[in-house]
């Protein structure tokens, strides 16, 4: 499986999100991270939840991968994969009502 990483950038990069309207940039499709500061699992897990979630902990880099949510202290050295590996939606994205 592959996570989108993305790191975050504006006022208070975790990467954004929940009050604190941000953005972020997509870094790349990556195998899944082995090493990384926290996880969640979270039915709906969006790229907004993700970056909110880690921001709480300083980390301004995270990755998605369907329910997983990945905070890092680093875009990874190794694992590059095609975007087409990363073109799922996120659950939270799906379930929205």
């Amino acid at each position: 499986h592959s996570s989108s990483v993305m790191d975050g950038m504006g006022r208070h990069v975790g990467s954004l999100m929940g009050p604190f309207e941000g953005a972020y940039k997509m870094k790349g499709c990556y195998s899944n991270p082995t090493t990384f500061f926290k996880k969640r699992e979270d039915s709906y897990n969006t790229n907004n939840e993700c970056a909110a979630f880690c921001s709480e902990f300083g980390k301004n880099i995270f990755a998605t991968n369907g329910k997983n949510c990945f905070c890092l202290d680093n875009v990874p050295s190794s694992g590059k994969e095609s975007a087409v590996s990363c073109s799922s939606t996120c659950p939270g994205e799906i379930n929205k009502g």
